[in-house]
């Protein structure tokens, strides 16, 4: 039946297909016939990109990749990498528990924020690899373009990207003077200002300057007295830049930049309340609405605090030889993250999690690159990439941590601790914490080749391969853990009598590692390999068929819910190093490997542009990572696959009027995964650990079928200004957050579907003043962005919700 249904929907997919090459076939068609309405002297610019490592235009380029201009990131008032998924269908981002907390997908797959968990993803800003995401969500500096690749890109980028690439390229340094300055403000108290100077100091040296303050209030208002409201803007950056030519041949350009958020975020309504509600309201606490997530509104004791500092310096270096040129990039980065967060979307006092987490990494690429003219051109080079990572996190226990718990075992932990001879007060006393210590070291280098042979004047064949070793050495630690109420095994104290109890055990004592059993190391490698055969028809049509791999390497789980598998019970029991109250899950993921196979079409006029791709990607080992309230779940999903297509199109009616729209379908499925984190209503196994749920045969969560981006353009002149009027509206078909069997299955507060309207439109008068105004859903769109268990609260479910309506005016001067 499975199968049948596959071929069913691959028969719709080919169906669809088939009908888009037939409308691509025919616009072009009618847009030859029509380029003598435009102004034969009129040019459409041509947009280059780097994605092959070379510069080609858009449509040379035989790559599924979405650009986003320097124009398209000015007109839509793109602040930062977040902002990017209304222009780009293909990629979505979150952003959950914490500012940093932020993860990327292309074509619906990419790897779950944590420090420990690598993304599927891979960002590189100005050619330097960022490993996590709090590297790569400050504000935008001056950008040229952004390059949205599809699909693994192992031959040409050297670190996990197995599922795509987003490439940030910003402006070098110019030898003319030029800069501009701009003011925003805007709803919610949004007020942003920043700027950039650029200018040649010499014949030989270039700088630039560039700074950046972006701050609003929150999206969310507090009901507590004194607590400040949540999901805001507090950040700012700055970034110099020096280039130096000293010869025709040589080029040096150099990179340092720092940025700081300081946000209270991220908000998560209840929209589903367990049996907890009672009890709060029994402590004077606050209950909210669930079925109102977008009233916005926080009955939170604490705010969650984020202090986020990232920077760093790059060289790159550019040398021209004979028939090759060398490239050189070589970066420091640092990134750190201070964070606090009240456990739990409560008004309560009970808990609060504390974590601090400090970056640090070297990367070097070396690049040699051909450019003799023939019918042979290569690409060799290497990639190095040292990584540390130190953190340290604490759970530390509030006032009403103690009478919360009292009530919720219905006064069995007054009646324990007296049972068991207790002092009163032992069990859950304020101030006392349970504190854990992470870490990681993590070496990689790469060795990658690629090069095109001209068979005929217009068939290209492709050829890459990718040879990575990436080494681990893993660490967690608890150094400290007075609850005592948690170390007691309440499944064998009295013959189970006491059974019940270990449900309200928040912190037992976990198993450190490296331990004798488990060391702690991953070593691993892979070969991955590119080929492609490309067909230029004409200077209007290019084809191509390819097939790719991709390897992403073993991922670890650095937090405090790090635990061994239960299959090293017993061995951890004779070896002594058990926990007093053992807890068994998962903390490791073994690498991923994915496998792309995609047929394209680019074509080209002056006033058409189009570009298709169909594609059957599958990912063996896919790394998953979820959390359900209780419990966080790492595991690798055996084999999933997505088929489907993607487009963009570019219309220009005339030179006033253009037509944007892009789109992706895809259809993902879970072909196998038989060790799926369990659901909250999973049985227990012997340790009292929930059992695996098998999702083979399902479709993975929160991958919307169908995507859209559709925009319009309208440009004019006056006689002493410039305008544009723009338009974009985003679309994501239904879709729903859980499989069967979960607590939201099949519950229509538990899907979305988005309707998303952004405006903005400009003057640039003849004086380099400017002014735009802009607004950014404007059709106040609500959609829950996920959903998950509450912590430390059976039964309730929270959510992460959309930003609401937002608009503004911002007027620039430019010199």
């Amino acid at each position: 039946m499975f199968t049948t249904d596959k071929r069913l929907k691959r028969s719709t997919i080919s169906r669809a297909v088939a009908g888009a090459i037939a409308g691509v076939m025919a616009m072009s068609s009618a847009s030859a016939q029509q380029t003598s309405a435009l102004d034969s002297e009129e040019e459409v610019e041509r947009i280059f990109v780097t994605a092959s490592k070379r510069p080609l235009t858009l449509q040379d380029t035989p790559i599924a990749v979405s650009v986003t201009s320097a124009a398209d990131i000015e007109q839509s008032k793109i602040v930062d990498v977040l902002d990017l998924q209304v222009l780009v269908p293909s990629l979505k981002v979150s952003q959950t528990t914490l500012t940093s907390a932020t993860s990327f997908s292309i074509r619906g797959f990419g790897s779950p924020s944590g420090i420990g968990t690598e993304p599927s993803v891979g960002v590189f800003i100005d050619g330097v690899f960022r490993s996590r995401a709090g590297g790569a969500i400050s504000d935008l500096p001056r950008v040229e373009r952004v390059e949205v690749l599809s699909g693994p890109q192992s031959t040409l980028f050297g670190k996990n990207a197995s599922a795509g690439v987003v490439s940030v390229i910003t402006s070098a340094p110019s030898f003319v003077t030029e800069g501009r300055v701009e003011a925003t403000l805007g709803n919610y108290n949004q007020r942003r200002v920043k700027g950039y100077v650029t200018g040649g100091v010499t014949d030989e040296l270039a700088l630039s300057f560039s700074a950046g303050i972006n701050r609003r209030d929150g999206f969310v208002t507090s009901l507590q007295a004194g607590v400040p409201d949540q999901d805001d803007r507090d950040r700012w950056n700055v970034r110099g830049q020096a280039l130096w030519e000293p010869t025709p041949d040589v080029s040096l350009r150099v990179i340092a930049d720092y940025s700081e958020i300081d946000e209270i975020c991220c908000s998560s309504p209840n929209v589903i309340s367990g049996p907890v509600n009672g009890i709060v309201l029994a402590l004077g606490g606050i209950v909210l609405d669930e079925n109102n997530p977008f009233a916005r509104e926080s009955v939170l004791i604490k705010a969650p605090t984020n202090d986020l500092e990232d920077g760093g310096i790059s060289a790159h270096l550019d040398v021209d030889f004979a028939g090759f040129s060398l490239t050189s990039i070589t970066a420091y980065r640092f990134n750190s993250l201070a964070a606090s967060n009240p456990v739990g979307n409560s008004s309560v006092d009970t808990s609060t999690s504390v974590r601090d987490i400090d970056i640090r990494a070297f990367s070097q690429e070396l690049r040699l690159t051909s450019t003799s003219d023939g019918p042979f051109s290569w690409i060799a080079g290497g990639f190095f990439f040292d990584e540390e990572i130190e953190s340290t996190d604490a759970l530390e226990y509030g006032p009403q941590l103690r009478p919360f718990v009292n009530l919720l075992t219905g006064g069995g932990l007054v009646a324990v601790e007296s049972a068991l001879g207790f002092p009163e007060g032992t069990f859950y006393p304020e101030g006392i914490s349970v504190s854990y210590a992470e870490g990681q070291d993590n070496k990689d280098y790469s060795f990658f080749a690629s090069a095109d042979y001209q068979l005929t004047d217009s068939l290209t064949l492709t050829g890459g391969l990718n040879y990575t070793n990436d080494r681990k050495q893993a660490y967690v630690r608890e150094t400290s853990n007075d609850d005592v109420f948690s170390a007691i095994n309440f499944n064998t104290l009295a013959g189970g009598a006491f059974a019940g109890l270990s449900a309200a055990q928040f912190r037992p004592p976990t198993v450190s590692f490296p331990n004798s059993l488990e060391n702690g190391k991953s070593d691993d490698s892979d070969t991955t390999y590119l080929l492609r055969l490309a067909y230029k028809l004409n200077e209007n049509y290019n084809f191509y068929i390819s097939q790719a791999t991709g390897f992403k390497s073993s991922s670890w789980d650095l937090t405090n819910f790090s635990r061994p598998s239960s299959s090293l019970a017993s061995a951890l029991d004779a070896s002594g190093e058990n926990s007093s109250n053992p807890m068994y899950g998962s903390r490791f993921s073994s690498p991923e490997y994915s496998t792309v196979t995609e047929v394209g079409m680019k074509v080209w006029y002056q006033n058409f542009q189009a570009n298709l791709a169909i594609f059957d990607q599958s990912l063996d080992d896919f790394q998953v990572r979820s959390f359900d309230g209780i419990d966080f779940f790492q595991a690798n999903a055996g084999k999933t696959s997505v088929d489907g297509f993607e487009f963009d199109v570019r219309y220009s009616l005339n030179k006033n009027w253009t037509f944007t729209l892009a789109g992706t379908y895809l259809d993902p499925i879970y072909d196998e995964f038989e060790n799926a984190p369990p659901g909250p209503n999973a049985p227990l196994d012997e340790f009292g650990n929930r059992i695996p749920e098998d999702l083979s045969g399902t479709r993975p969560l929160n991958i919307p079928e169908k995507s859209m981006v559709a925009g319009i353009v309208y440009t004019t002149s006056f006689d002493t200004a410039d305008m544009y009027v723009r338009a974009d509206y985003t679309y994501e078909s239904a879709l729903v957050f859980a499989p069967s069997g979960s607590i939201t299955a099949n519950n229509p507060d538990f899907t979305r579907q988005v309707n998303n309207l952004g405006m903005s439109a400009g003057l640039h008068f003849d004086n380099n003043m400017s002014v735009q105004v802009w607004g950014r859903n404007l059709t106040d769109d609500e959609n829950l962005l996920s959903v998950y268990g509450q912590a430390g609260q059976a039964g309730t479910v929270g959510a992460y919700i959309n930003q609401p309506r937002t608009y503004g005016v911002t007027v620039g001067y430019t010199f």
